[in-house]
C-alpha cells in the first residue's frame, strides 16, 4: 500500500512540476528579460540549457557517424535526417508550448528528483497527462473563439493538482 501511495503522490508532484515548467516558460517568454520573475528565469534557464545539452549530444552523434562513413552517402544522409529529427527546437514567442519530448528531456538532464525516483513509464505518463490537459485547453479555446455561446465561460488554463495524490498510470512493462 505504501508503494502505491508513494507513486500516486509522486505522480501528482510530477504533474504539477511539468505544469509549472509549461506555465513559467509561456509567461516568461512573453515578458522582457528584466520583467521576468525568479521562477520564470530559473525555468527558462533549465529549459534552454537542457535543450542545448540534448542537441549538442545529438550533433556529436552525427559527427561520429560521419567519421565512420557508414554505408556510403545515401546511408549517411538517411542517418543525418533521422538524427536531426531528434533535435529539440527551442521555445519561442511564436511557439511557447513545451512538448512531451522537451519536458522529458529537461527532467532527465536536470536530474529532477521526483522524475528519477519514479518508474520511467509512470513519470512519463504523468507528463503526458499534463500535455493532454494543455492540448485540450488549446482546442477548447479555439472552439470558444468560434462559438462562445457553446460555453458557460472562457476556458481556464490547466491548474495544479491540490489533492494528496493523483492517479499513477502503470504500463504492463512496469507491472
Amino acid at each position: 500500500c505504501q508503494y502505491f501511495q508513494a507513486n500516486t503522490a509522486d505522480s501528482k508532484r510530477m504533474y504539477n512540476t511539468a505544469n509549472f515548467y509549461i506555465r513559467n516558460t509561456m509567461t516568461g517568454l512573453k515578458k522582457s528579460p528584466e520583467k521576468r520573475t525568479h521562477s520564470e528565469i530559473e525555468v527558462l534557464h533549465y529549459v534552454f540549457t537542457s535543450i542545448q545539452q540534448h542537441n549538442d549530444t545529438k550533433i556529436k552523434e552525427l559527427k561520429a557517424l560521419k567519421l565512420r562513413n557508414v554505408g556510403g552517402l545515401h546511408c549517411e544522409r538517411i542517418m543525418r535526417d533521422v538524427l536531426f529529427k531528434k533535435l529539440i527546437p527551442y521555445p519561442t514567442k511564436e511557439k511557447l508550448f513545451l512538448s512531451y519530448e522537451t519536458l522529458d528531456t529537461i527532467f532527465k538532464l536536470t536530474e529532477n528528483p521526483v522524475y528519477r525516483r519514479m518508474n520511467s513509464h509512470v513519470n512519463q505518463n504523468a507528463i503526458r497527462k499534463v500535455i493532454a490537459a494543455w492540448t485540450g485547453y488549446f482546442k477548447s479555446l479555439k472552439q470558444y473563439d468560434k462559438t462562445p455561446s457553446a460555453f458557460t465561460g472562457k476556458p481556464h488554463i490547466p491548474g495544479y493538482k491540490k489533492e494528496a495524490a493523483y492517479t499513477a498510470w502503470f504500463s504492463n512493462q512496469v507491472a
